[in-house]
């Protein structure tokens, strides 16, 4: 048959070709076939309104990725190892237990005090991975969630000149004892560190999360309020939850967090803050809740008795508080309404009175702060501040101009009781 010879290749090298090059559309006509319809098995089990729209899926070149087989793909790229916390752990620290120096290190550790306002000579004996105790009530634990139908989170975490095992102990805290299903990333904000522990080594460190924890570098200082927003915007997640440095999140932390706000995503919600001793590290926390946020007309925070007409509203001990002001850094909220309502005053300095501003914000503006009983992070309370504290154009006062700057846009003539308190800051005209 002459058409024959049209078809079938004379030499043999060339049928060799022929059918490699069969060989190979097949392989790709049945890999996009079935990459496409896992996609859109996908989204149909999982579709749910997206707080960023653009970030629904990526391309890459004709095959989309959904979201969830990309994250798949992302951690199992992780070498770091979850430790099983249901297994007893012997060592320093474990279980949140005091540590205490030798006589040979204590010096080190009264040092440290000093310096850095913790010890950190004591926080270095203890493993990144330590278990914690889970402080939860017996009702938080007994919570089931669909892990499915909840928002995605960000956790954003500045740091300037942290120590760290403090640092790292915040971060493998976070990726330890958060489902996956809900940890999008860890945004670490590094505001212009300088030490040297804190360039290339981290770099590398982070490398063993396979890109789950993410580092974003500032060369020029921003001061934790500028910094959040900073990191804010950063984060992919439905949901943006800041922690400071120096934290360590418990069993459960975040599952009620990201419930409450896609219930309520005008909802500006805060952990129940634990106390890690900065001389021991000793973790303590309180199953029970009994207070709320406050201010002084200083402008300070406040704790105070959980209202009566609040122990009333709330039916069950895991119900969410209402709350007039939260107590400092740690929050989560709904992403897209964070930036609605403005997100942090951008014009406020370093650091001092944006717990407050946020909290006036929130509630002016239709919002509300609430405490998150089954939620629980740890932190440590420290004397004072190592890092550099000084604000622009040398300002030492950046608690109190800040505050002045709280009291001009929100409290209308209230503002004159804080005046009261701090008559070298009115500007009489």
């Amino acid at each position: 048959m002459r058409w024959s010879r049209f078809l079938v290749p004379r030499r043999k090298e060339n049928v060799v070709n022929a059918v490699l090059l069969l060989c190979c559309f097949i392989v790709v006509v049945y890999y996009y076939r079935n990459v496409r319809r896992i996609n859109q098995d996908i989204d149909q089990e999982h579709k749910r309104p997206q707080a960023n729209s653009g970030d629904e899926s990526e391309d890459f070149g004709v095959i989309r990725l959904a979201p969830h087989v990309r994250d798949e793909f992302v951690r199992s790229s992780m070498s770091h190892v979850i430790p099983d916390y249901s297994q007893k752990r012997d060592g320093p620290g474990e279980d949140g237990k005091p540590v205490y120096l030798s006589e040979s290190e204590k010096a080190e550790g009264d040092s440290d005090m000093k310096n850095w306002f913790m010890n950190v000579k004591a926080s270095d004996k203890i493993s990144l991975d330590r278990s914690l105790p889970d402080v939860r009530r017996k009702e938080c634990k007994d919570i089931k969630y669909d892990l499915k139908k909840l928002p995605s989170a960000s956790v954003v975490i500045i740091f300037t000149d942290e120590a760290w095992t403090p640092l790292m102990r915040t971060v493998h805290s976070v990726v330890n004892r958060s489902p996956p299903e809900l940890l999008k990333e860890v945004v670490l904000l590094d505001d212009n560190s300088q030490r040297e522990e804190l360039k290339g080594h981290l770099d590398e460190y982070i490398k063993r999360f396979g890109g789950l924890v993410k580092l974003v570098r500032k060369t020029v200082r921003h001061g934790l309020i500028r910094a959040k927003l900073a990191g804010a915007k950063e984060a992919t997640g439905q949901v943006v939850v800041f922690l400071d440095s120096h934290c360590e999140a418990t069993a459960g932390w975040l599952e009620p967090l990201v419930a409450r706000i896609a219930e309520e995503r005008t909802a500006i919600l805060c952990p129940m803050i634990d106390s890690i001793a900065a001389e021991t590290m000793a973790y303590h926390g309180d199953p029970y809740a009994t207070a709320v946020g406050g201010f002084s007309w200083a402008l300070h925070f406040t704790w105070e008795s959980m209202p009566q007409r609040e122990q009333q509203r709330r039916k069950s001990p895991t119900d969410y508080i209402r709350s007039p002001t939260m107590a400092g850094g740690l929050l989560a909220a709904d992403k897209e309404y964070f930036f609605a309502v403005g997100g942090y005053d951008e014009e406020m300095d370093i650091w001092g009175g944006e717990n407050l501003e946020i909290s006036f914000r929130a509630w002016t503006c239709g919002g509300s702060i609430e405490f998150i009983p089954c939620s629980h992070v740890g932190h440590i309370f420290r004397a004072g501040h190592p890092y550099n504290m000084t604000g622009r154009n040398n300002n030492k006062d950046v608690h109190g101009t800040n505050s002045k700057r709280l009291a001009e846009v929100w409290m209308d003539d209230y503002k004159r009781l804080y005046y009261m308190h701090r008559s070298d800051l009115k500007v009489f005209v």
